[in-house]
């Protein structure tokens, strides 16, 4: 294993990525392109990256998920 990222399911990936940014000072490093809604998003801080998955239902949103490299 190289890195380990952890992500989370969020209702709205444009809250989120405000959130992350305003309070933490993370900022958007990746987002599904040409999408006003996007199903998917990285927010970054230095070497921590974290992965914003939409969860339209919510049936997952405040869980979360760690993809290892």
């Amino acid at each position: 294993m190289t890195r380990a990222c952890p992500g989370f399911y969020v209702l709205d990936i444009n809250t989120s990525i405000e959130w992350y940014r305003d309070f933490l000072h993370y900022d958007c490093t990746y987002q599904v392109p040409d999408e006003d809604v996007p199903p998917y998003a990285i927010v970054s801080n230095g070497d921590v990256s974290i992965h914003l998955c939409r969860d339209p239902s919510g049936e997952y949103s405040g869980s979360g998920f760690c993809y290892i490299e």
